[in-house]
């Protein structure tokens, strides 16, 4: 199959060989997150679940939407998750002209918590260890364990809770957080440093993608925010982008301790270009079943997966 979506790398021994075999090797799973990019590993999550491994991989690490990805791959509901970019984030109730414009409380609680139920004891009980990274109010990063340190939801939410955007955090345990894109977007030293020799690190991005840092405006316009936060933490929030790239370079191009084997799946140039904003729900859909299309690809098969029209019943207004 000709590769038009997919941009695939491996260091060291290739991945993908031992997961069409699906031997039983220690695996961790790393997914990267990105607001509404996040549709390309939504769809790349649903493929991996049509292709039986819901339940292969040891370990799995995600940031923001990928952590919340990995949440409805580990319980077998990836069309249900996949749904919500693009018919929930579109509502009103979610991102609107308000402080903060995000609402996290309401993606987490009302929709991922009822609307479009993630069955969380399923989470509970799964034999996958499942661990997000969060930024603390001093810009450092801290990973967490989820069931183990907090249950689910509260780890979601912390998760995708973006300085600036969805407002000042959220507190917990003595200080505030964020979600991890901003300190350790792309996860796979935690893994190494859990022993993980077989990494499989999906990106919702090209590998060449670049996007820019905040300008004068949109700095001038966060000042008020984020003037009461101590110098670390506003280093990391303003450098959050470079922090992508470097740790990006690092995973295809840096040392890596002897024996790890690092398989990356990206989407390749081809792609359409995803904002971090957008209203249009076509547009999103089309993010995910391009993800689709990524793992079609790397696995050399079609999959018969039909994305999710939710009747109105749970679907939430805009």
């Amino acid at each position: 199959m000709t590769k038009m979506f997919a941009e695939i790398i491996s260091r060291g021994k290739p991945l993908v060989p031992l997961l069409q075999m699906k031997k039983n090797e220690k695996i961790a799973l790393v997914v990267s997150g990105g607001t509404f990019q996040g549709t390309r590993t939504a769809g790349m999550i649903c493929a991996l679940e049509k292709l039986g491994f819901s339940n292969y991989f040891h370990a799995a690490y995600g940031v923001s939407s990928g952590a919340t990805n990995i949440a409805y791959f580990l319980t077998q509901q990836t069309l249900l998750g996949a749904s919500i970019y693009y018919q929930d984030v579109l509502d009103n109730r979610y991102l609107g002209l308000r402080w903060p414009p995000i609402d996290t409380n309401y993606l987490v609680y009302e929709v991922i918590g009822k609307h479009k139920r993630l069955d969380c004891i399923a989470i509970k009980n799964h034999n996958t260890i499942f661990k997000i990274p969060f930024t603390n109010d001093k810009g450092r990063s801290i990973t967490i364990t989820i069931e183990k340190d907090l249950p689910t939801l509260d780890a979601l939410r912390i998760g995708m809770s973006m300085g600036f955007y969805a407002g000042n955090g959220i507190q917990w345990n003595g200080s505030r957080f964020f979600d991890g894109m901003m300190s350790n977007p792309i996860p796979f030293r935690d893994a190494i440093q859990d022993g993980y020799k077989n990494l499989l690190v999906m990106l919702n991005m090209p590998l060449n993608w670049d996007d820019k840092n905040d300008n004068i405006l949109l700095r001038i316009v966060k000042f008020p925010w984020i003037i009461k936060y101590e110098k670390e933490f506003k280093h990391t929030y303003f450098s959050r982008q470079q922090k992508y790239k470097n740790q990006l370079r690092e995973l295809y191009e840096g040392d890596l301790p002897s024996g790890v084997n690092v398989t990356i799946i990206a989407p390749s140039k081809n792609c359409i270009g995803l904002p971090f904003y957008t209203r249009n729900s076509a547009l999103l859909r089309r993010g995910v079943e391009e993800g689709v299309k990524i793992i079609e690809e790397v696995f050399n098969m079609k999959l018969d997966i039909n994305l999710l029209w939710l009747p109105d019943c749970f679907i939430t207004k805009i």
